[in-house]
């Protein structure tokens, strides 16, 4: 370094140290008056009426928890259910086949064997019934109109009314001259005819 620069450096730094004190105490001195010129608006201004406190924030309350995730339930296991037992076959039972007997048409009437009949003579008879020969034959056919009852006295004049009965029940009298028939429609079904002692009933339904 020249001598010349050192001298230059050297005055600065004697200007330096002497300026920088007095910088000082100026500086010091215009904030003690700034402070008292303004201190009587401080205070003016600290007389007014402070504003109304702001209020304070509203917490807002913190957000509800997330609801619990829900519970997995395992599926009950599946029941096994038992396979019904086999069914229980049954050996076949024979049936014996039912003979239907053969139905008698309408078309033509069905006539069955005549019955003869020759009652016997009780000891206590009187001479005008032992004079007296009955001889009735039955017969019975299966018509449009229903079950026929034919009877024919073949013998002598009856003396006296006969009841007939029909199964079981008296419905009515009959009396016959020689030679006389008289005929019995009974209603379809399969009735039973009892005169004299001898009885006659259709050997098939009549329907």
């Amino acid at each position: 370094m020249s001598k010349q620069s050192r001298r230059t450096t050297a005055m600065i730094l004697i200007i330096l140290v002497v300026l920088i004190p007095l910088a000082i105490t100026h500086f010091n001195r215009n904030v003690d008056l700034s402070g008292a010129a303004f201190s009587p608006n401080i205070e003016q201004e600290s007389t007014e009426a402070a504003p109304p406190p702001s209020d304070p924030p509203v917490e807002e309350p913190p957000p509800p928890p997330p609801p619990d995730p829900p519970t997995e339930v395992p599926p009950p296991p599946p029941t096994e259910v038992p396979p019904p037992p086999p069914p229980t076959e049954l050996p076949p039972t024979p049936v014996p086949p039912t003979e239907v007997p053969p139905i008698a048409t309408t078309d033509e009437p069905v006539s069955t064997p005549e019955m003869a009949l020759t009652p016997e003579v009780t000891p206590e008879a009187t001479d005008a019934v032992a004079d007296t020969v009955l001889a009735v034959t039955l017969a019975v056919t299966c018509t449009t109109d229903g079950v026929q009852f034919v009877l024919t006295n073949t013998g002598t004049d009856m003396r006296e009314p006969l009841p007939y009965f029909l199964d079981g029940v008296e419905s009515g009298s009959i009396q016959l001259g020689a030679g006389e028939s008289r005929t019995l429609e009974v209603g379809y079904g399969s009735p039973v005819l009892a005169f004299a002692g001898m009885e006659l009933q259709p050997e098939t339904l009549c329907s």
